[in-house]
């Protein structure tokens, strides 16, 4: 398991992408995903994953659904 500690960095992030339209705690997540080098995150919120691909240029996690993970690693290989 990787731990991401709070910081300031991930709050003015989080607050960068609060201005895009995400949620303050879905802004917050995608924050400490980035902080983490995260390939990408996984949701369920179809509000979440439409406002990323609307921002997908600004949002340096790629944000995909669950049905799209084996997607993601598959287009890694490649």
């Amino acid at each position: 398991m990787l731990r991401v500690p709070p910081s300031h960095e991930a709050a003015d992030r989080a607050r960068e992408l609060a201005a895009l339209g995400f949620s303050p705690l879905d802004a917050l997540h995608l924050a400490f995903a980035e902080q983490a080098q995260a390939k990408w995150f996984a949701t369920t919120d179809d509000g979440l994953l439409k406002r990323a691909r609307v921002h997908r240029e600004r949002v340096h996690v790629l944000v995909v659904g669950p049905d799209e993970v084996p997607l993601a690693v598959q287009g890694e290989k490649e």
